[in-house]
C-alpha cells in the first residue's frame, strides 16, 4: 500500500482537494446560494453521500439486529428453563389427581352431579291466578317422569 500512495500521490492529493472543493460547494447549495448548481450539485452529491454513509448505516444494522438476536436468544434460553418448570409442575399435579381419584374410589365416594332445574305443572290451585308453574329441584336419584308430578302432598 505504501507503493500506492508513493506513485499516486499526485492524483490522490488532486481527488482530496475535488472532494474538498466538492463538499464546500455542496454545503453552499444546501444553504440556499449557488442556486443555478443546486440540481447538478445536490444530485452528485446525494449519490455520494450515499456511497460513503452506505457502510455505517449497513454495520449499524447489522450490530442493531446483532444485539436483538442475543437478546431473543437469552429469552428463549430462559423460556425454556420455565417450560421445564412447568412441565414437571404440571406432571406432580397430574400424579396428585389420580392419587385423589383413587383415594375416592377406595373411600367409595362420588361425584355429585350438578343440579338443574326443571319447570313441572302445578298440581294444586294456588291462590295467584297469575303462576301456573313451580320451579323444583329434580333429584339425581330419583328422576322426574312424564306425567308424574315431582312433588307430593
Amino acid at each position: 500500500m505504501p507503493g500506492f500512495i508513493d506513485k499516486n500521490k499526485k492524483y490522490l492529493i488532486i481527488l482530496a482537494l475535488f472532494l474538498l472543493l466538492f463538499w464546500l460547494v455542496t454545503i453552499q447549495v444546501k444553504a440556499g446560494r449557488f442556486t443555478v448548481l443546486e440540481r447538478p450539485v445536490l444530485a452528485v452529491s446525494g449519490i455520494l453521500e450515499r456511497v460513503i454513509t452506505w457502510p455505517f448505516r449497513t454495520a449499524t444494522a447489522v450490530v442493531t439486529r446483532y444485539v436483538a438476536l442475543v437478546r431473543t436468544e437469552r429469552e428463549n434460553g430462559r423460556l425454556k428453563q420455565e417450560l421445564g418448570r412447568l412441565r414437571l409442575e404440571n406432571q406432580i399435579t397430574n400424579e396428585v389427581l389420580a392419587e385423589n381419584e383413587r383415594f375416592r374410589a377406595v373411600l367409595g365416594f362420588q361425584k355429585q352431579a350438578a343440579l338443574r332445574s326443571v319447570m313441572a305443572l302445578v298440581i294444586a290451585k294456588e291462590s295467584s291466578p297469575s303462576s301456573s308453574t313451580v320451579r323444583t329441584r329434580a333429584s339425581p336419584r330419583v328422576p322426574v317422569s312424564q306425567g308424574c308430578p315431582p312433588l307430593s302432598a
